[in-house]
């Protein structure tokens, strides 16, 4: 299989990353870069989602998660698919779970996930 069709959809950037085995992007880093691209500050892109600026900034420095409400808000503005931003951040979660496995102190985010529940519910 072939690395288009192992990452459908995916930009060059992360194919690189996930072959190289270093982390993929993730969706914060996307988000800010994606939002630079597009010539608008954090508090553009807030208004636009009619979200405060506090709200991008967490998402771009990773002290939040990428939710899918969040995607289906920002990806439009962005000019990017939803459900891409969404692959993004899966992936490098995925990545990060992988390899934090087993490491003393490693965070456990998104635990409950793994057990078939909501984090909401863990």
């Amino acid at each position: 299989m072939g690395s288009d069709q192992m990452y459908p959809g995916k930009d060059q950037v992360a194919r690189s990353a996930a072959l190289a085995g270093a982390a993929p992007p993730s969706a914060g880093f996307l988000i800010r870069r994606f939002r630079q691209s597009a010539g608008l500050t954090q508090g553009q892109l807030a208004k636009a989602i009619d979200r405060d600026v506090k709200t991008i900034n967490s998402l771009e420095c990773e002290r939040s998660q990428l939710t899918l409400d969040m995607a289906n808000l920002v990806g439009p503005v962005l000019g990017r698919a939803p459900e891409a931003l969404m692959a993004a951040h899966v992936a490098h979660e995925i990545w990060r779970v992988a390899h934090d496995a087993g490491k003393p102190g490693a965070p456990l985010r998104g635990q409950g996930l793994a057990e078939g529940r909501s984090e909401s519910a863990a």
